[in-house]
């Protein structure tokens, strides 16, 4: 199948007469490029920088690359409205679903060395855009203020149900990984739907609900009160949607990678899930980056956590 262009403007000039842009797709690293807006015409462009998100992780091989198998099809839902989603895909019987953060953002047909590094070792990698990513109109979008747990763990539900129905997937071998948000989603996986998983993945995930909204500065009271609601007064329902509530229930190995000085999401999040989860004699693994806030600026760090995953991934699924 033919892959499909992604394109994200970087930047414009002062005059706004020239923009720098990245293109890519599913089948090859970034490159940058630069255009007049008035004068050129489509297609073309001044190549500035070709390679420039190659991060492919060691071992890995770079070809074949695999596209997606079905871009832009749809989950079946049990709402009357379908989840959209891209499936990676080669020969496989163990799949992944892995969660975009944000919530507000959206799993796009972008180059990915994690998603082709799983690819070849056997791993296929569903990518849905749940009730809550952009792209599919505002009402879609906002579904999920205030209901974190709630609309985006049916959605999950139905889009592993819906990998358990096709015939290169082991319905025993389903691993959930998300980032951010997708950390919270896939915790959120793994502890309120436990049979659905044999291995899960977190990385710099919220784990409460509770004591995240508390942490945050109080210039995001605004943002917390909108997405989460108010700690003080609806504490109570919060703690009923949050994973660490349910820990007792996680029964595959989890991963948990966390930057120790992130403050989007504090490390306190992730203490919280790896202690309860440990106290309730589930396997964990630990790993923490000194260095690192929400995310990795490190491509050492980055290489690290990726083939941290795969390694996993791998031990776990095959």
């Amino acid at each position: 199948m033919s892959s499909v262009v992604d394109t994200v403007v970087v930047e414009f000039t002062r005059d706004i007469t020239l923009y720098s842009a990245c293109l890519g797709h599913d089948l090859s690293t970034g490159k940058l490029v630069c255009a007049d807006v008035f004068r050129a015409e489509r297609g073309q462009w001044a190549k500035v920088h070709s390679g420039m998100l190659d991060l492919l992780v060691p071992g890995c091989a770079k070809d074949p690359f695999a596209p997606p198998g079905e871009p832009a099809a749809e989950v079946p839902e049990r709402s009357a409205d379908p989840v959209p989603r891209t499936a990676y895909r080669q020969p496989s019987q163990v799949g992944k679903m892995h969660i975009h953060g944000g919530p507000e953002s959206q799993a796009r047909p972008a180059y990915s060395a994690l998603f082709q590094c799983l690819l070849a070792n056997g791993i296929a990698v569903m990518a849905p855009n749940v009730r809550g990513s952009t792209g599919y109109g505002f009402a879609w979008q906002k579904r999920i203020y205030l209901d974190w747990g709630g609309v985006d763990l049916a959605d999950f539900e139905a889009g592993a149900e819906y990998l358990k129905t096709l015939d290169w997937i082991d319905p025993d071998r389903m691993a959930v990984m998300g980032q951010s948000y997708g950390g919270f989603a896939a915790l959120s996986c793994l502890t309120r739907l436990p049979d659905l998983w044999a291995a899960g993945i977190s990385l710099y995930g919220p784990a409460n609900l509770e004591t995240l909204a508390r942490s945050m500065p109080p210039g995001w009271a605004t943002t917390v009160a909108t997405m989460f609601g108010d700690p003080d007064k609806d504490a109570q329902r919060m703690q009923e949607r949050s994973p660490v509530t349910y820990a007792h229930q996680i029964s595959a190995p989890l991963l948990v990678i966390q930057g120790a000085n992130d403050r989007r999401v504090p490390k306190a999040e992730a203490d919280q899930i790896v202690a309860a989860a440990r106290a309730n004699h589930a396997e964990v693994d630990y790993l923490v980056f000194s260095d690192e806030g929400h995310g990795f600026t490190t491509r050492n760090n980055g290489i690290k956590a990726q083939t941290t995953v795969v390694d996993f991934l791998t031990k776990h699924l095959q």
